[in-house]
């Protein structure tokens, strides 16, 4: 399972010392040297050097950030795979766990800006044959958590919606059991049933979400 999202999101909870801080800024000026060079199309040897000075960088930025960061991606993942426990058991009840949806999606970011995230990175791949495998594991993984949200959000809303149906439902029973209607509810019925379209609405787009999620998911485990 990839970890690269886990391990940002464990980040922003708690920064780094800024020597740690240093050498990321450093890496990442380094890795955006060498993009530059091979898109120029530079010498060979002038590409070596670079990709030396980036390796010996990246390595020492590894090697700081490991102990500090273990702990804390420990904690991440298992606070991610009880919530993404959870929302399955919600899934397949069809009922709502936001409390566990508000987990994953603090970790992803709102689900619907996410998955289009996530397509503009499978689209634009990488040519480095290593990083571009380790982007596709990392997408799959991210993809996959998407399409449970988007479940969990259509189930939720189709209960809602058919919880809404029920009461409306009742209301018109009573009445044509002779029990004649208030205005209040006749309003309260007409409002039930509009909540009840919208909810539809909502469980409709959702379920197409998860299923771009997937699609998602299943490009980028196939490589592309």
């Amino acid at each position: 399972m990839s970890w690269l999202w886990l391990l940002a999101a464990a980040r922003a909870a708690d920064p780094l010392p800024r020597e740690v801080l240093a050498l990321e800024h450093e890496v990442a000026t380094l890795a955006a040297q060498v993009e530059a060079a091979r898109a120029a199309g530079a010498p060979r040897g002038q590409l070596a050097k670079l990709m030396s000075a980036y390796r010996e960088r990246a390595e020492a930025l590894q090697a700081a950030e490991a102990p500090l960061l273990a702990d804390r991606l420990d904690a991440a993942a298992a606070r991610r795979a009880e919530a993404t426990r959870r929302l399955a058991d919600a899934v397949a009840r069809e009922a709502a766990d936001p409390d566990a949806r508000a987990v994953l999606v603090e970790a992803l970011g709102p689900p619907e800006a996410r998955l289009d995230a996530l397509q503009r990175i499978v689209a634009a791949g990488s040519p480095d044959p290593e990083v571009a495998a380790a982007i596709a594991l990392d997408v799959a993984d991210q993809a996959a958590l998407l399409a449970l949200v988007f479940d969990h959000d259509a189930g939720a809303a189709r209960a809602a919606a058919h919880r809404a149906r029920t009461r409306a439902d009742a209301i018109a029973a009573r009445a044509r059991a002779g029990e004649t209607p208030t205005v209040q509810d006749l309003a309260e019925q007409e409002r039930l049933r509009r909540d009840a379209a919208a909810q539809d609405d909502a469980a409709q787009q959702a379920a197409a979400q998860a299923e771009r999620a997937r699609a998602l998911r299943d490009r980028a485990q196939g490589g592309g």
